[in-house]
Protein backbone atom coordinates (compact mmCIF):
# COMPACT_ATOMS: atom_id res chain seq x y z
CA UNK A 1 0.00 0.00 0.00
CA UNK A 2 3.16 2.85 0.58
CA UNK A 3 3.53 3.40 -3.56
CA UNK A 4 -0.26 4.18 -3.38
CA UNK A 5 -0.04 6.44 -0.23
CA UNK A 6 3.39 5.92 1.71
CA UNK A 7 6.63 7.53 2.39
CA UNK A 8 8.22 6.02 -0.42
CA UNK A 9 12.21 7.31 -2.00
CA UNK A 10 12.11 8.15 -5.64
CA UNK A 11 14.32 9.37 -8.71
CA UNK A 12 14.70 10.83 -11.63
CA UNK A 13 17.85 10.18 -14.01
CA UNK A 14 19.45 13.53 -15.08
CA UNK A 15 18.59 12.73 -18.79
CA UNK A 16 14.70 12.93 -17.18
CA UNK A 17 15.07 16.21 -15.24
CA UNK A 18 13.46 18.13 -17.68
CA UNK A 19 10.76 15.54 -18.92
CA UNK A 20 9.76 15.12 -15.41
CA UNK A 21 9.33 19.00 -14.91
CA UNK A 22 7.64 18.83 -18.22
CA UNK A 23 5.09 16.11 -16.84
CA UNK A 24 4.64 18.29 -13.44
CA UNK A 25 3.62 21.03 -15.72
CA UNK A 26 0.97 18.89 -17.64
CA UNK A 27 -0.52 17.04 -14.80
CA UNK A 28 -4.00 17.98 -14.20
CA UNK A 29 -4.72 19.45 -11.26
CA UNK A 30 -6.71 17.97 -8.57
CA UNK A 31 -8.87 16.80 -6.63
CA UNK A 32 -9.73 14.11 -9.76
CA UNK A 33 -13.53 12.89 -10.00
CA UNK A 34 -11.95 10.69 -12.73
CA UNK A 35 -8.67 9.05 -13.47
CA UNK A 36 -6.39 11.84 -15.42
CA UNK A 37 -4.18 9.41 -16.84
CA UNK A 38 -4.97 9.00 -20.32
CA UNK A 39 -5.39 12.85 -21.17
CA UNK A 40 -2.01 13.36 -18.88
CA UNK A 41 0.04 11.00 -21.17
CA UNK A 42 -1.66 12.35 -24.12
CA UNK A 43 -0.48 15.98 -23.11
CA UNK A 44 3.15 14.50 -22.71
CA UNK A 45 3.29 12.58 -25.72
CA UNK A 46 2.73 15.86 -27.52
CA UNK A 47 4.72 18.43 -25.77
CA UNK A 48 7.81 16.21 -25.41
CA UNK A 49 7.47 13.11 -28.09
CA UNK A 50 8.51 10.52 -25.80
CA UNK A 51 6.51 7.61 -26.07
CA UNK A 52 7.38 3.59 -24.87
CA UNK A 53 9.35 2.79 -22.44
CA UNK A 54 10.95 6.46 -22.66
CA UNK A 55 7.90 7.90 -21.40
CA UNK A 56 6.73 5.38 -18.78
CA UNK A 57 9.87 4.67 -17.07
CA UNK A 58 10.88 7.93 -16.19
CA UNK A 59 6.99 8.65 -14.43
CA UNK A 60 6.98 4.82 -13.09
CA UNK A 61 10.39 5.93 -11.20
CA UNK A 62 9.49 9.52 -9.76
CA UNK A 63 5.72 8.34 -8.34
CA UNK A 64 6.74 5.15 -7.32
CA UNK A 65 10.30 4.59 -7.11
CA UNK A 66 10.19 1.24 -8.50
CA UNK A 67 11.37 0.12 -12.25
CA UNK A 68 8.10 -2.45 -11.82
CA UNK A 69 5.13 -2.52 -10.69
CA UNK A 70 1.19 -2.32 -10.91
CA UNK A 71 -0.08 -0.32 -13.56
CA UNK A 72 0.26 3.37 -13.33
CA UNK A 73 -3.12 3.68 -14.65
CA UNK A 74 -4.24 1.99 -11.65
CA UNK A 75 -2.31 4.00 -8.98
CA UNK A 76 -2.09 7.10 -10.08
CA UNK A 77 -5.67 8.18 -9.09
CA UNK A 78 -5.28 6.31 -5.79
CA UNK A 79 -2.41 8.80 -5.41
CA UNK A 80 -4.32 11.88 -6.11
CA UNK A 81 -3.35 15.03 -7.28
CA UNK A 82 -1.56 16.24 -4.14
CA UNK A 83 0.78 12.85 -3.55
CA UNK A 84 1.53 12.49 -7.19
CA UNK A 85 3.11 15.86 -7.61
CA UNK A 86 4.82 15.45 -4.22
CA UNK A 87 6.52 12.64 -5.46
CA UNK A 88 7.64 14.54 -8.92
CA UNK A 89 8.82 17.66 -6.73
CA UNK A 90 10.92 14.96 -4.73
CA UNK A 91 12.15 13.00 -7.72
CA UNK A 92 13.75 15.87 -8.85
CA UNK A 93 15.65 17.18 -5.76
CA UNK A 94 17.23 13.52 -5.12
Amino acid sequence: MDICCGAIDTHAAPEDRVFIEEALQCLPEGPWDTNPWDAWIASLKATSGRKGKTLFMPLRQALTGQDHGPELKTILKLMGYDLAKERMEKALRS
